[in-house]
């Protein structure tokens, strides 16, 4: 049984968490349990950060920022016994083979971002090889997550009002190509969704809007804690 100590230790930062958000948690009562299961059993709580690729460019102060609230949000389980560890998870994928941007400098900024989450004492890992070492499960997702489903699950208002859009701005072919690249970024989100959830089962710690996210993580319990001005910093 746990003991009151134990309860109201995670259920202080509950109040923190909640005033510090800039957007309402998904699934609350799914992260208090697994910041509990970390106090309770002193197993790191793997706290989970994809981030995207910048185009043809170096990291910025706005990575640098982002990075450090990251730090700041770690550190403050920590001190309330909260063990944990932020997966920081460059997005190769979603930026070399959908959105079809230089692989040199794409590999360029994320080993710059990796370079800087490790000296921060982050883990990271590139989708790419969470994939890849996860591949019968992906290929199984890939099948039930075809295009015939992804219509049944996002209205066509919300494929072109959002996803599409998005695409088109990162592709220079033409409409086609740039619909394909939307269908293909939708299915990997979700493969990424449900792999991460399997595998880790983290927190997602949101460096996006959270309408970016919405249906497309799945059960993934989510945070956007990060202030609204350093969203997207590899767009800034």
């Amino acid at each position: 049984m746990q003991n009151p100590e134990q309860i109201s230790s995670v259920s202080g930062f509950e109040t923190i968490l909640l005033a510090r958000s800039e957007d309402k948690p998904v699934y609350p009562k799914e992260i208090m349990g697994r910041l509990q299961g970390a106090y309770n059993t002193q197993i790191p709580l793997t706290i989970f950060i994809p981030w995207g690729a910048r185009a043809n460019g170096d990291m910025t102060q706005y990575e640098s920022n982002a990075l450090s609230y990251i730090y700041d949000f770690s550190q403050g389980l920590r001190s309330r016994n909260i063990p944990n560890i932020p997966l920081i998870m460059p997005a190769d994928v979603y930026a070399t083979e959908i959105n079809t941007m230089n692989c040199l400098s794409t590999n360029r900024y994320f080993t710059q971002i990796e370079n800087a989450a490790r000296q921060m004492g982050f883990d990271t890992k590139r989708w790419s090889d969470i994939r890849a070492e996860n591949m019968d499960r992906y290929t199984e997702l890939t099948y039930w997550n075809s295009e015939q489903m992804i219509w049944r699950w996002f209205p066509k208002a919300q494929w072109y009002r959002s996803i599409l859009p998005a695409s088109m701005e990162r592709n220079t072919s033409d409409n086609r190509s740039a619909a394909s690249s939307a269908f293909n970024y939708l299915r990997e989100r979700l493969c990424e969704a449900r792999i991460t959830e399997e595998q880790y089962r983290p927190i997602k710690y949101s460096l996006v809007s959270k309408e970016k996210d919405d249906t497309l993580d799945g059960e993934l319990p989510r945070l956007y804690v990060l202030p609204r001005p350093l969203r997207f910093p590899w767009l800034q």
